[in-house]
């Protein structure tokens, strides 16, 4: 019965020692995995850095395009605004004249026979030809 123990011990060893290596290689192969996924989430944590800094670009972009056009259309409020302020002064002018014309007009308009036939004229209308001349 001695011999019978050795032999079932080394086949006991032997089972163990293919239970090991099957251990093993399934530990090897669980390392190569976890590997691969470090490396493919190395890669995906790039690509996200990558794609952050792209949008961070175009956002910036985005922004100094919008500061453009923006600026772009303060410059023509502000040219629009004084040529506003031009023709506002213009028609002032003109209204004034208008009026100055009207009261003119009405002085002619009432004035008596004895002015007409002497040749006397208003003094709005005097002022009138004065200005003319001095220009």
């Amino acid at each position: 019965m001695k011999d019978s123990k050795p032999a079932v011990d080394s086949s006991r060893i032997k089972e163990l020692e293919y239970e090991l290596k099957k251990k093993e290689s399934s530990i090897d192969s669980i390392k190569d995995q976890l590997n691969n996924n470090q490396e493919i989430l190395q890669d995906l944590i790039k690509e996200k850095k990558l794609l952050k800094e792209q949008i961070q670009d175009f956002e910036i972009k985005q922004t100094n395009n919008k500061l453009q056009e923006y600026e772009k259309l303060q410059q023509e409020h502000n040219k629009l605004k004084h040529r506003q302020e031009i023709t506002k002064n213009h028609l002032d002018k003109a209204n004034e004249k208008i009026r100055s014309m009207e009261k003119i007009i009405e002085d002619l308009h009432n004035r008596g026979l004895k002015d007409y036939l002497l040749r006397r004229y208003p003094e709005s209308y005097q002022e009138y030809t004065e200005e003319g001349k001095k220009s």
